[in-house]
């Protein structure tokens, strides 16, 4: 009889066993992810700015050497937002836009096509000051602030090139921020207040950088930028 329970007992363990392995990945025949919906209400705004989204695929294969590619997707979508001429785009819809990110996460390329996408949507777009809502993405966005020409606050992380070719206005990063911050910056004010990446300040020309957090190494190709760190000059 002892033994017929042990048996049971071994049984019923191995089955708890094989169902804890196959749910985390010992046994690859199924996968799990979850991946955060957006949940607003979707109007004339959203929709066409989402049509515009489809509209474009982001370039194959981009490198940051390929500059001329990602200038191309900057002024198609450029193009495309000029041509709707009674769309009113305020800040609000930027935001909300940036929240309902989220059904497209697991396109190719999302992280680098979202920060150009909301670049080209913020310079065009009607009023100075922007929020960016990035805390419920999976994963952070790159190229934020693009050719930036206003006043962004992101409220969350960024990924890498923050700021790149950055003309005027400011991007602060509420959260932290990756590698390449502000490279090719011609003017305008970044503030990262977590922690920043490596490769600070690449071939700048002008413009502010504000650390607030650890980071890592500063670029010597910088010239005319000017860096500080917890409000310290250290550039």
């Amino acid at each position: 009889m002892e033994t017929t329970r042990t048996a049971k007992k071994q049984e019923q363990m191995n089955a708890t066993i094989l169902a804890v392995s196959k749910r985390f990945g010992m046994y690859k025949d199924e996968k799990k992810k979850e991946v955060k919906k957006a949940d607003i209400k979707e109007d004339h705004v959203l929709k066409e700015l989402k049509r515009i989204w489809y509209l474009w695929k982001f370039p194959n294969e981009f490198s940051y050497e390929l500059v001329g590619d990602l200038e191309k997707y900057y002024k198609l979508v450029l193009n495309s937002l000029h041509g709707l001429k009674t769309l009113k785009c305020t800040p609000e819809d930027v935001e909300r836009f940036s929240i309902a990110l989220a059904d497209f996460q697991e396109e190719e390329d999302f992280s680098k096509k979202a920060g150009v996408f909301l670049s080209v949507v913020i310079n065009w777009a009607r009023g100075m000051d922007y929020t960016i809502q990035t805390e419920h993405l999976e994963e952070p966005i790159d190229y934020i602030g693009f050719k930036n020409l206003k006043n962004i606050t992101v409220k969350g992380n960024v990924g890498e090139n923050v700021g790149a070719i950055m003309l005027r206005g400011s991007i602060t990063v509420e959260g932290n921020a990756g590698d390449w911050i502000a490279p090719n910056i011609v003017g305008g004010k970044i503030v990262i207040k977590g922690d920043a990446g490596k490769f600070i300040a690449e071939s700048t020309t002008g413009g502010e950088i504000h650390l607030e957090g650890k980071y890592g190494d500063i670029s010597s190709e910088g010239k005319g930028v000017k860096i500080y760190h917890k409000g310290e000059l250290i550039q």
